[in-house]
């Protein structure tokens, strides 16, 4: 194995691997592909056995801990480290098992590796989730953020919580994917084949909180257990193939003129503001948080600030005529911010109003799947394709096609979203 013996070697040197360090024995350098360098100390347990959950697993396996990233710990730093890991070693003791009290080592010995012992999985994602609810647009919203926490909670923690971080490996991820459940239909199964929807997306969420943890020197840089392509899903069967994917479920575009004369009969508050959604093809949640705030009334221009939108872009939306009459007979209460008010409170209406206007006009169709209709009436109506995915906010194209067509085309998309809303009030067929 290379050895890299200055901070400048280290610094220097290009090529993914793990690399001694140093003259301290069991000192390495690891260093990936995408640059980041951490140290590890590897070492054997002076144990006879090191044992898992109460199950022997090996005798003298070698094992690693991380001791922090390069060059925020220098060679000398983590040099005086890995010393005293050598020494406690030496002493008999394992610094990633041992839970002796203070009085059982020499204080200077445990000031300096108190730091360094093994953080336990609930301890690891309730630091990420803590850090992540403030990294501004990590969590799409409360509901994103309580899901995250949720399925770990109730599927990834009993079984993992009391594990060490660098012992997770890819038989504790397949247990967790793969253990028995039921569904609320009375079945049961393993959880990637009988909800494989919540197994892949809980998947993506041990991942993210795996890679953090290595990020940080909580386990050793490599690859990750939770990993998908090139490893999980050798062993395990696609989502897709499990359970197609349903699309939100959608009227014909010509039976919408039917349901708009409807629902402006109807009159309530969540009727008006399905028509709304109709009208813009803007997605149910950035209709109903709509704040007056972002509505231009001269310009006849709605724009959607980025931390709405699913795309985490901007969006501009042309104001059509009715959607303007719309706006002008909305009820307003003074401390309010949002156009679409429950005036019982003042707040925005709750997140089931449209569907449950829905039901009542007796429709099976989600509120995003007109969404799916007015794509299908500009198809079909000669609608220029780019302009109609910019009305609905969809990303086009690579990152580097979209740096160079950077125009909304908005003047253009207010053309179309008046012919729409001209067929919408159609007689209906």
């Amino acid at each position: 194995m290379v050895r890299l013996s200055t901070d400048r070697e280290i610094a220097a040197h290009r090529q993914p691997g793990l690399y001694r360090a140093g003259e301290v024995r069991g000192l390495c350098i690891n260093i990936t592909k995408s640059g980041t360098r951490s140290w590890v100390f590897r070492y054997t347990p002076p144990m006879a056995e090191v044992r898992v959950n109460g199950a022997t697993a090996g005798r003298k396996k070698p094992r690693a801990m991380g001791l922090g990233r390069f060059p925020d710990v220098d060679l000398s730093s983590a040099s005086k480290r890995a010393i005293k890991l050598r020494q406690l070693v030496a002493a008999g003791i394992d610094p990633l098992t041992t839970d002796r009290p203070l009085d059982c080592h020499s204080p200077d010995l445990m000031a300096e590796t108190s730091s360094l012992q093994p953080q336990l999985f609930r301890e690891v994602v309730a630091a990420y989730l803590s850090i992540m609810v403030e990294a501004k647009g990590h969590f799409r919203s409360a509901v994103h953020r309580r899901d995250w926490r949720r399925s770990l909670e109730i599927y990834a923690l009993p079984l993992l919580g009391h594990l060490p971080i660098e012992l997770i490996n890819t038989k504790y991820i397949l247990d967790v994917l793969q253990q028995p459940t039921s569904n609320r239909h009375g079945e049961c199964g393993p959880m990637w084949t009988l909800k494989p929807v919540t197994a892949s997306r809980l998947r993506g969420r041990l991942e993210a909180v795996l890679s953090w943890a290595a990020f940080h020197g909580l386990r050793p840089s490599g690859d990750n257990p939770a990993r998908w392509h090139g490893h999980l899903k050798l062993v395990l069967v696609s989502p897709e193939r499990i359970r197609p994917v349903n699309h939100f479920a959608a009227i014909p575009y010509k039976e919408v003129p039917q349901l708009m004369t409807r629902l402006r009969k109807l009159g309530s508050q969540p009727a008006v503001m399905l028509e709304f959604a109709i009208l813009s093809a803007c997605r149910s949640s950035e209709v109903r948080k709509a704040q007056w705030q972002e509505i231009d009334f001269d310009t006849r221009v709605w724009t959607i600030p980025a931390e709405r939108m699913k795309t985490y872009q901007t969006h501009r939306v042309p104001i059509t005529n009715r959607m303007y009459e719309i706006l002008v007979g909305l009820p307003r209460m003074n401390h309010s911010r949002y156009a679409f008010i429950d005036v019982s409170h003042g707040g925005c209406l709750p997140e089931g109003a449209m569907r449950r206007t829905l039901r009542q006009l007796e429709y099976r169709v989600t509120p995003h799947g007109f969404r799916s209709s007015f794509r299908d009436w500009a198809a079909e109506n000669g609608v220029d394709w780019f302009a109609a995915e910019c009305a609905l906010s969809h990303q086009v194209g690579s990152k580097t096609s979209r740096a160079y067509h950077r125009s909304d085309l908005l003047e253009e998309r207010r053309k179309i979203m008046t012919q729409w809303e001209l067929f919408c009030a159609s007689h209906p067929t």
